[in-house]
């Protein structure tokens, strides 16, 4: 898309922005079967052929606990508000 102008190209500053996949559930899921999900996929992204194929697809893992996610959720949330704000973008 060779005529839409970047973030900064438009006048956001500091409008940085990265693709990231995760795995949701339902609200209220225990918190035991929400570690040992994390626990599992942690492991799987740990295996050194899992991890070669991900980076071989130009992917990089992101190491994290709920907890972590959690807390990189909101920033992004809050991040993107601003970039919205900035932007003049209103909900409708």
């Amino acid at each position: 898309m060779p005529d839409v102008p970047t973030m900064a190209e438009a006048g956001v500053k500091n409008g940085e922005s990265a693709l990231w996949v995760a795995m949701w559930g339902p609200a209220g899921m225990p918190a035991d079967i929400v570690r040992k999900i994390n626990a599992d996929t942690r492991k799987a992204l740990a295996d050194p052929g899992v991890k070669s194929k991900l980076a071989n697809l130009g992917n990089d893992t992101m190491d994290m606990s709920p907890e972590q996610f959690s807390k990189l959720v909101r920033s992004e949330m809050e991040d993107y508000s601003r970039v919205l704000k900035a932007a003049g973008i209103r909900p409708q």
